[in-house]
């Protein structure tokens, strides 16, 4: 839904959007972001984003507005990057001075590395987003907040176990959760 949201707003941002068939296939042409589109992007993102917690962390509803806010824009400047990374990857495996936000020019080259090196699959890619959500380092949140994110940690590093068991064959998985 999130990748949904930010494509769409991605796309709505543009000053002239592609034919919807076109956006459906996927076949549009990639174009540079400009200051504005991306502000008026983020926008949309943030609104997803704030949706998409709703839905998945029930007790995001009963956190202040205040707090809420602070979360979904500290989730957003990591997602965006990570995302960014991430699909440019997959579009730019080759060009690693290519991503899809501007503002990160000076740590693209050594953040596109880090990414093209990790090989992350789906199922890796979605629980880092969850683990981003969560990390709250300096936001100052009350304890109540910090055991949520806690658990939903721990749930997410339970649930990578019989991926990584299972469906991937590893049989040192530690070694591939510390690297994520």
């Amino acid at each position: 839904m999130l990748n949904t949201m930010r494509r769409n707003s991605e796309l709505n941002a543009r000053p002239i959007l592609p034919h919807p068939t076109k956006i459906n296939t996927g076949e549009y042409e990639i174009i540079e972001c400009t200051f504005g589109m991306h502000v008026r992007s983020c926008r949309f993102l943030l609104t997803g984003i704030l949706e998409m917690v709703e839905m998945l962390f029930p007790e995001f509803t009963t956190f202040s507005r205040e707090e809420q806010w602070k979360l979904a824009v500290r989730f957003y400047n990591r997602f965006s990057m990570f995302d960014s990374c991430y699909r440019a990857d997959k579009i730019y495996p080759d060009d690693l001075n290519k991503a899809f936000v501007k503002f990160m020019n000076m740590v693209l080259p050594s953040s596109r590395e880090v990414i093209q090196r990790a090989k992350l699959d789906e199922s890796e890619f979605l629980a880092l987003i969850v683990l981003a959500f969560w990390f709250s380092d300096c936001l100052q949140m009350h304890d109540e907040i910090v055991k949520i994110g806690e658990r939903y940690r721990q749930d997410v590093l339970k649930e990578l176990q019989p991926h990584y068991r299972e469906d991937l064959k590893l049989d040192d998985y530690a070694l591939r959760i510390g690297e994520l």
